[in-house]
């Protein structure tokens, strides 16, 4: 009973309108930003072939060959297209069985060109080769743990993973942890417990931001409306150094907080039948950090709050090195773009699968081209 309540109160907090490690709103040029990123190419049409048309992209990812991989959740199927944006490939893991899925919700890979695949419905993860035979799977069949919230890959197929947990007799929360072979974590980053409550409210008190890099290592925040604080964790677990950088709060609107409440009551009421028993409030600031990526040279870059699309690049070792302002095209009306920063490229989507889904693949720039505001 208790996971049929934690799926419900996921429904609702994964309504708030944000995907905590992706999403930005695009912005505008801002004087004293020094670098951008811009697109400098796409993939995508409105109509026609069908391989360039995308129903609900889902994720995204750059393989280290360059070839790019886009998950359309409407067909649970990933294509793959070269550097250049044209259609190579797919793989379709529809189904029940052994590395098949009913739903997908996140896509990887390492060095070696591996496949990662996630998925919170199933509480399945799974690793494939680049010919798409299956490596590993790791299915959470534990009631006291909810399905992989959020996903990213370490080397030797190993999934650090976001998920809600339980512990009797009445604490919930969430969990950071590196997963290899079983539904047993080998490695726990960091838990964060709370009183549990059938509305989820435990989640957003105890809600974590996260990335991994390419050596393993994890860059861990809490979901924080006041404090600017990121730890690095050694692959081991062990802290490696601490970012901590002055926040001023940010509230958010009144538009914000309706569209969240509304958003969330919707998702109640697909979920229960009715209204009935809906009590959640939005929250009224936004997070400080709302998503950390990697780069290929070992930049961590990090969302800040508000609802700007600037990010704070630190090196490696957790020096502050630059803002970056994202710059996206006005024509498709689009406010809310879906960011991956990876250690192979950079590439973008629109979000909502209403408003004609492209793929954009980003630079990092000095000047802004003015056509492309």
């Amino acid at each position: 009973m208790k996971f049929i309540v934690l799926t419900l109160a996921v429904l609702v907090i994964c309504s708030c309108g944000e995907d905590p490690g992706e999403s930005a709103a695009a912005g505008r040029v801002v004087a004293d930003t020094p670098f951008y990123l811009m697109p400098c190419d796409s993939i995508g049409i409105e109509i026609g072939d069908s391989c360039y048309v995308f129903g609900d992209i889902r994720a995204r990812c750059v393989f280290p060959d360059g070839t790019i991989g886009v998950l359309d959740r409407s067909i649970t199927t990933v294509k793959f297209y070269s550097p250049e944006g044209e259609y190579i490939r797919e793989f379709s893991p529809e189904g029940s069985g052994p590395g098949e899925f009913l739903g997908l919700d996140r896509l990887g890979c390492d060095e070696y060109g591996n496949i990662m695949l996630a998925s919170f419905y199933d509480r399945k993860l799974a690793w494939f080769d680049p010919e798409f035979s299956l490596i590993e799977e790791v299915i959470f069949t534990s009631g006291n743990r909810g399905g992989p919230m959020r996903v990213y890959p370490v080397p030797d197929t190993g999934f650090v993973v976001l998920t809600s947990i339980f512990q009797l007799p009445d604490s919930a929360g969430c969990e950071v942890a590196l997963f290899r072979g079983s539904g047993e974590p080998e490695t726990i980053y960091r838990s964060r417990l709370a009183l549990y409550d059938q509305y989820g409210n435990y989640q957003i008190a105890t809600g974590m931001i996260f990335i991994t890099d390419h050596l393993g290592r994890v860059y861990i925040a809490n979901r924080s409306t006041d404090t600017f604080n990121i730890i690095c964790y050694s692959p081991e677990g062990d802290t490696l150094y601490c970012i901590d950088k002055p926040y001023e709060p940010v509230r958010r609107s009144q538009e914000e907080i309706d569209n969240a409440l509304e958003g969330a009551r919707q998702n109640w009421i697909d979920g229960t039948g009715s209204a009935e028993g809906f009590n959640w409030e939005p929250p009224e600031y936004h997070p400080s950090i709302r998503s950390m990526m990697v780069d290929g040279i070992g930049r961590l870059w990090v969302r800040g709050g508000g609802i700007d699309a600037l990010y704070h690049v630190f090196s490696e070792t957790g020096e502050y090195l630059h803002d970056c302002a994202l710059v996206m095209p006005d024509w498709q009306g689009v406010d809310d773009w879906a960011v991956h920063i990876g250690p192979y490229g950079i590439i973008a989507s629109t979000r909502n699968p209403e408003l004609y889904p492209v793929v954009y693949m980003l630079e990092e720039v000095t000047e802004v081209d003015p056509q492309a505001e």
